[in-house]
């Protein structure tokens, strides 16, 4: 898989940090892609790389460098998607702005 694989949006939200018994923490950025068929990406922060969400805001534009991961379990398959990388850009006021004005 190639090491330029990326996704680019704006925060959805963070989820909040998980911690396992067995010592191994992750956290969750969800990236709204936008556009007229925005899509919520899910992206899995492990380890040392959950320092690089630090300070994220909703509506915070970012580009994310991910590795999409798969493994088989008891016969069924599961995917992933995991962020090595993690590029910050400004606060989109107008993306939060537009959320207001939904009626529903």
């Amino acid at each position: 898989m190639s090491e330029n694989t990326q996704v680019t949006g704006t925060v959805e939200k963070l989820l909040p940090l998980e911690e396992f018994a067995s010592g191994f923490k992750k956290q969750v950025l969800v990236v709204n892609t936008g556009g007229k068929y925005p899509q919520m990406i899910p992206v899995e922060f492990a380890k040392e790389k959950i320092d690089m969400l630090d300070g994220l805001v909703e509506n915070q534009e970012v580009t994310v460098s991910i590795n999409l991961r798969g493994k088989e379990y008891n016969g069924k398959y599961y995917a992933s998607i995991q962020g090595w990388k993690l590029e910050k850009g400004a606060v989109n006021a107008s993306a939060a702005e537009e959320v207001d004005d939904i009626p529903w």
